[in-house]
């Protein structure tokens, strides 16, 4: 009997810790753990102590000290492909775009929760190197549909702050990350190669990276706004 609970005992070790691989959702199926284990490990928080190499975003605390544009979802809005937004964002940041790796309908629908009836059309990028946590996602939402894709990806904005694992040196990008919305657009944005100066500077990390994404709002509102 003893032998019998220590083998149910070692499995259900096993079941849980693939569990907290497989990205955010529950109901995720083992054909993300490819691309899930890419962008962060996202093992819940048990509150054993966490490894040298990932630390909580419980541990630190930022403030915005620059004024951020506000989403609006009563823009309106210039009719602009999502690719044409990408390319232009894609410009502005030059080598400081660090995604590369085309994101389908499929993990849009698993990772971020948004899914595929919501949207008109859409692009999505992550890096390819699964230490930087940078996403760039532009949905132009089907009529209807985007407060629940702004929902959705606010909805993982939480999550990737409050719940996911992060390295240390990615704590002050992922908190700097956020959801933008104009009209029927809809944008999830965390976009910043931080120079090496603020590697040891978490603060400034963090203003360099709330920097970056204003900028990229910037360029958004100006190929997006009338």
């Amino acid at each position: 009997m003893k032998k019998l609970f220590s083998l149910l005992l070692a499995l259900l070790m096993v079941t849980t810790c693939f569990t907290g691989c497989f990205g955010k959702k529950d109901d995720v199926s083992d054909d993300s753990q490819s691309v899930s284990d890419s962008v962060v490990d996202d093992t819940e928080d048990t509150g054993e102590e966490v490894s040298d190499n990932t630390v909580n975003e419980d541990s630190a605390k930022y403030t915005v000290d620059i004024e951020l544009s506000e989403s609006n979802p009563d823009a309106e809005t210039n009719d602009v492909a999502t690719a044409d937004i990408a390319a232009a964002v894609k410009e502005l940041l030059g080598e400081s775009y660090l995604p590369s790796m085309p994101l389908d309908n499929e993990f849009l629908e698993m990772t971020y929760g948004v899914k595929p009836e919501w949207i008109d059309n859409f692009y999505a990028e992550m890096p390819m190197i699964g230490f930087h946590p940078d996403v760039f996602i532009a949905v132009k939402a089907a009529e209807g549909q985007a407060d629940n894709v702004e929902a959705a990806l606010n909805d993982y904005l939480d999550y990737s702050k409050e719940g996911a694992i992060q390295y240390p040196a990615n704590l002050p990008k992922v908190n700097a990350a956020r959801v933008y919305r104009l009209g029927n657009y809809v944008f999830y944005i965390l976009l910043a190669a931080v120079p090496e100066e603020y590697m040891d500077n978490e603060e400034g990390a963090f203003d360099f990276s709330v920097e970056s994404n204003q900028n990229v709002v910037n360029k958004i509102n100006e190929l997006l706004i009338k």
